[in-house]
């Protein structure tokens, strides 16, 4: 199991948002986890990051955000590639609630035995949840179920 100290992959992520043209307060992972999602015998790595500056769950502030990034080696070169992405660029006004979305990585199973695992993604938010699934194939990303309420 990967540590979620990891100054490696705290760089990685802080390398991700500033490669979209954010910069985080600070990196928060929450999970790391390596699996071979394609059965081509390299390993991908998943992480989820989230930080809150509200705990509460009712509010977000700007440079709060929950994502799930997948580091992945195409030929000789390392991609990270978002899964799910929530960056707060904007504070709400103070009467607006914004009741955002936490993710965090939940697994990778084979859910539909077709020897590609899919990524399972644990969403949250004030009074509701659910989940959302995720097909890899290659550096194309796409969710096959999502279910929240």
């Amino acid at each position: 199991s990967l540590s979620p100290d990891d100054p490696m992959y705290r760089q990685a992520v802080m390398e991700w948002f500033q490669s979209q043209g954010n910069s985080p307060v600070e990196v928060r992972i929450t999970r790391i986890l390596q699996a071979d999602l394609e059965g081509d015998g390299t390993n991908e790595v998943l992480l989820s990051a989230t930080y809150f500056k509200d705990p509460s769950g009712h509010m977000t502030e700007t440079g709060d955000y929950s994502v799930v990034l997948m580091r992945k080696v195409i030929g000789n070169e390392v991609l990270t590639l978002p899964l799910v992405q929530d960056y707060y660029v904007t504070s709400l006004p103070a009467e607006e609630l914004a009741y955002p979305l936490t993710y965090s990585l939940a697994g990778a199973l084979d859910l539909n035995r077709d020897g590609i695992l899919e990524v399972i993604v644990d969403v949250s938010r004030w009074e509701g949840g659910g989940l959302i699934v995720y097909r890899v194939d290659g550096q194309n990303v796409r969710a096959v179920l999502r279910t929240i309420c």
